[in-house]
């Protein structure tokens, strides 16, 4: 266990692929009479393993929770759409961090109108990277790119019937869209 806990936030060494989860995943399908290509291969799977911590890294350890855990999981067994749905959910939840941060009687005053937590947590996501944007709490890069994020959301993880796959790059760099979003510290104003 001891390889798994990072040195220092810039230090993130995942433990090996253990050499029974790729083998166990093609048994299941065998076994329940799946096809194998339902997942993403075992080729698919360990690139996308060995770029995780690049972007990982980038994650502030005081925002890495649950979420990425179980995001990391779904990585390791080739369920890239989970993995998708679980670090945008992470990303929606430091967007709404943000906002709260910054103070709800502060953006009440700003739109003109009653918003509490409640207000908040019922936002549409889209709804969400507006404020986020009229807030100047992500760059306007940001806001295109999680708005990329929250349509390939929508469209190519299991948080809805999906209308296609993505492979590992596509899943990573979709990470990676996502945590320099949330991070980037540039704050630039929409026109």
């Amino acid at each position: 266990m001891a390889n798994i806990i990072p040195v220092s936030p810039q230090d993130i060494q995942l433990p090996e692929l253990p050499q029974a989860v790729l083998p166990a995943i093609g048994q299941l399908t065998e076994v329940l009479g799946i096809p194998r290509n339902v997942l993403a291969s075992d080729e698919e799977i360990s690139y996308a393993w060995k770029d995780l911590p690049r972007e990982l890294r980038n994650i502030p350890p005081s925002i890495r929770g649950e979420l990425l855990f179980r995001m990391c999981i779904a990585v390791s067994t080739g369920l890239f759409d989970s993995a998708i749905n679980y670090s945008w959910n992470a990303s929606v939840l430091q967007l709404r961090e943000k906002v709260k941060n910054f103070g709800l009687p502060v953006v009440a005053q700003i739109l003109q109108k009653d918003f509490e937590e409640k207000h908040l947590l019922d936002l549409q996501d889209s709804q969400l990277l507006e404020l986020c944007v009229k807030l100047n709490l992500v760059s306007e890069d940001g806001f295109f790119f999680l708005d990329q994020c929250r349509n390939i959301r929508n469209n190519f993880s299991a948080a809805h019937p999906t209308i296609g796959t993505l492979n590992d790059r596509e899943f990573i760099t979709f990470l990676n869209r996502c945590v320099t979003a949330n991070t980037d510290q540039t704050r630039h104003k929409r026109s």
